[in-house]
């Protein structure tokens, strides 16, 4: 039965080509599924390839940060006046206040003066609501990341708001000057082109996230990443999909694009075999080293992974197909 030599499912990005041709842009806020928090630094990892230290937490106490006020309006009290979280402050705005953050569920706001009905700490005492244990976890990176849930807008707003956020919330500015931590990945949920490049970005991040160990390694692989390390070692699997979802941040295109093509597969399995020298080329040949039963001439116009790849996918190449998932299956015993 003939195999398609061509199955990659290119991703459509006609809508965007088109958004980005018109003169006016559309804007449309949009709230993603979640949110992804990164730490600027990768985890630590020894000379093995295998991680060490364990996940990061969030201040989870009170931390101060430089709010944005507005200049001639006040309160009936007198006091300044706030800007909302999702209002924009005037380019050249420089009238800052000390503000206080915080973290508490199912409160609605991340500024302590705007958290009503939470009683203050007694010495001595567990606080019910400041002390719960839910905090930590929420606030604690694993692998390097934090997702949140779309739905939790307050902890989404705690975490773009502290010092330790890289890109921190544009209208707040650092009372303390500490290394940023982490920072906000930003999928660009701002107008209609850089929605439909923000939802690209966000699917391959998505993907490279969950794919199986089975689907990640080939096309890692194939991506260029680094399977060993400087000395030669097998680098670990948390480590490679580190790079791999670096990988489909920074090129969601060619992420998407390859990840299901299955030549993909086939040419990280020829390169086993090459390097097990289980297929040798030479004078232009591709051949079985064991047996040196030629198996195909090689297009000196092609890669020769690439050219055996293809034609493992036609119908003359099935048998060749068959013969690889063999050897490959006995070097995995």
């Amino acid at each position: 039965m003939a195999k398609s030599s061509s199955n990659t499912q290119e991703i459509p990005n006609e809508v965007v080509k088109e958004v980005l041709k018109q003169n006016k842009t559309k804007i449309r806020k949009i709230r993603p599924d979640h949110y992804l928090f990164k730490l600027t630094e990768k985890p630590e990892i020894k000379e093995d390839g295998f991680h060490v230290g364990g996940g990061f937490t969030v201040l989870a106490k009170v931390d101060t940060v430089l709010w944005a006020y507005k200049e001639d309006e006040e309160s009936r009290d007198g006091d300044p006046v706030p800007y909302k979280l999702d209002e924009e402050i005037p380019f050249g705005h420089d009238y800052f206040q000390p503000r206080d953050i915080r973290y508490v569920p199912n409160v609605s706001t991340p500024f302590v003066d705007e958290q009503k009905g939470i009683r203050e700490r007694e010495p001595g005492q567990i606080h019910p609501i400041l002390d719960n244990d839910k905090i930590a976890q929420e606030l604690t990176f694993s692998h390097g990341e934090l997702r949140v849930s779309g739905t939790k807008q307050n902890l989404v707003n705690y975490l773009r708001l502290t010092n330790q956020c890289r890109n921190q919330h544009p209208n707040a500015r650092r009372f303390k000057q500490v290394n940023s931590t982490y920072e906000l990945i930003d999928f660009s949920y701002i107008d209609e082109a850089k929605v439909k490049k923000g939802q690209l970005k966000e699917t391959a991040y998505d993907t490279a996230r969950t794919a199986r160990l089975e689907e990640m390694l080939p096309h890692a692989k194939y991506l260029g990443i680094q399977m060993k390390t400087p000395d030669g070692v097998d680098r670990d699997t948390d480590s490679i999909r580190s790079d791999y979802k670096d990988k489909a941040l920074s090129d969601s295109e060619t992420f998407l694009n390859s990840f299901k093509n299955p030549k993909i597969k086939i040419i990280s399995q020829i390169r086993t075999l090459v390097e097990k020298s289980e297929i040798v080329f030479r004078n232009g040949n591709a051949y079985w080293a064991k047996t040196d039963t030629t198996i195909k001439t090689l297009d000196p116009s092609k890669d020769p992974f690439e050219n055996l790849a293809e034609f493992s996918l036609t119908e003359d190449g099935e048998t060749f197909a068959n013969n690889i998932r063999g050897v490959i299956s006995n070097l995995e015993r």
